[in-house]
């Protein structure tokens, strides 16, 4: 039997989700893994995005591979199907408790939604808006340095929908929807630890 220690195991609560807006134009990381998970990411620079923040208030980050393929049978092989893959994509469904903003001096909710929503809801009516979307995971220390597993990806939304039940909180829920490349690799944060809240 495996004898696995519990902290070899990864924590929903351990995955974030930063979005940037993209200036009109594909974004490509400073630095990627080539395909690698293990490779070394860089995000990108201040050049290409704008407005980045992380969503808060969410409960669910669900990534998803989403590849095609076309099947196809060939005369005299004894019938069996066979496919090529043609092309690659991947969707991000999430689901957040729709918040208010909050006053950074005083920590209040302000009369506004919070901006991480506000950037996903201007881009749900409009398909042409793209963000760009880093899903970090965090996989602990190395040494001193806080060290993240990414997959990132400039990104349109769909599929949302908003459930309010009577006696329970709104929730808003969407699916980032990948367009172009997929970056994958380790973000080594240094020695701080990133905090969604801050």
């Amino acid at each position: 039997m495996a004898q696995l220690p519990g902290s070899a195991f990864l924590k929903g609560r351990d995955r974030i989700v930063r979005i940037s807006e993209t200036k009109g134009a594909r974004v490509v990381p400073a630095a990627d893994g080539g395909g690698d998970p293990n490779g070394t990411y860089t995000a990108p620079g201040a050049t290409t995005v704008e407005n980045t923040t992380f969503i808060t208030g969410l409960t669910s980050a669900e990534y998803t591979p989403s590849p095609t393929s076309q099947e196809f049978f060939l005369m005299g092989d004894d019938g069996f199907r066979d496919s090529v893959g043609t092309t690659m994509a991947g969707e991000l469904a999430c689901t957040a408790f729709f918040i208010q903003e909050l006053d950074t001096t005083s920590n209040k909710p302000k009369q506004e939604i919070d901006a991480a929503l506000a950037t996903i809801m201007q881009s749900e009516n409009d398909p042409d808006r793209e963000l760009f979307v880093e899903v970090l995971t965090y996989l602990g220390k190395s040494g001193t340095n806080h060290m993240y597993n990414v997959r990132a990806f400039n990104s349109c939304i769909t599929g949302v929908s908003e459930s309010a039940a009577s006696d329970g909180i709104i929730e808003y829920s969407w699916t980032f929807q990948s367009r172009g490349q997929i970056y994958v690799g380790v973000l080594n944060n240094s020695t701080t630890k990133i905090d969604v809240y801050s």
